[in-house]
């Protein structure tokens, strides 16, 4: 099971606050510009990780790009997941045998006579997250 301080040893990512407003929680994440979708600890730790979509990176089904990040230090985090293209991506409160939340990510289908969203669980294996089989 990778622990937080190993994962943190990664190349890491910066996470700066922009505003904050009615709307939410906007970042900066490495440069691109994101909302803050969800902070809390994936690992039920002390530790505030965060969810963001992109704000630039958004198609015209109404996915955007999310990433999953663990927090490591005062303003640095490692990627653990993503970007990947989904409507919304958020933590399910029960954490799996790894010690860390699963995550539901809902995706647009590419029915075209039943268009709908599919939902994708993921699972923290190996140091990032995964479809689960």
């Amino acid at each position: 099971m990778a622990k937080r301080q190993e994962l943190c040893s990664e190349e890491r990512v910066q996470i700066d606050l922009m505003e904050q407003s009615e709307q939410g929680t906007k970042l900066r994440v490495d440069g691109a510009l994101a909302w803050e979708v969800w902070r809390g600890s994936l690992s039920h730790d002390a530790a505030e990780d965060r969810i963001v979509r992109f704000v630039d990176d958004c198609g015209n089904w109404g996915e955007c790009a999310h990433a999953a990040y663990l927090a490591c230090r005062e303003g640095h985090f490692v990627l653990v997941y993503g970007p990947d293209y989904f409507v919304s991506l958020e933590p399910l409160d029960v954490p799996d045998e790894s010690g860390f939340a699963r995550l539901r990510g809902a995706a647009r289908n590419e029915d075209a006579e039943e268009p709908g969203v599919d939902t994708v669980i993921l699972r923290f294996r190996d140091g990032a997250y995964e479809p689960q089989r």
